[in-house]
């Protein structure tokens, strides 16, 4: 099976650049560039073990959701919702990251917040792959 070439966590921030972002997206990221890598490499760290595991089976090594409902022994829609879940976990961290540390609010947290979940899974899979184990909770 091939492996995607793997970047390091500073490469995979940049990957969250396109062409086609309007000005004032590019702006957000050339602001808030190292805290958004900040937060959300924390909260990558702050998933639980099993968050942790079922984004890195889905988005790093592809697994489907029927595969990882299998090795859970759940039902897919089971699976499809943990993966969900997740997702959902890490977007919240970070936020609560940025707003807390970074003191980001109202309209330029959410910009910034489209911003990660636009491209999330462009650069998660990267993150997940170099990223040190979960945080205990």
């Amino acid at each position: 099976m091939r492996r995607k070439p793997t970047t390091t966590s500073e490469d995979w921030l940049d990957e969250l650049s396109s062409p086609d972002d309007d000005p004032e997206l590019v702006r957000l990221k050339a602001r808030h560039r190292v805290e958004f890598k900040t937060a959300f490499e924390e909260a990558v760290r702050r998933l639980s073990p099993r968050e942790h595991t079922l984004l890195r089976l889905h988005l790093v090594r592809q697994h489907s959701i029927d595969h990882i409902g299998a090795v859970y022994g759940v039902h897919r829609a089971t699976a499809a919702r943990w993966i969900e879940a997740a997702k959902r976990s890490l977007r919240s961290e970070t936020s609560g990251i940025l707003a807390e540390r970074f003191d980001l609010r109202g309209p330029e947290l959410e910009r910034v917040i489209s911003l990660i979940e636009s491209r999330i899974e462009l650069s998660i899979d990267r993150l997940l792959a170099t990223a040190t184990e979960p945080l205990e909770k």
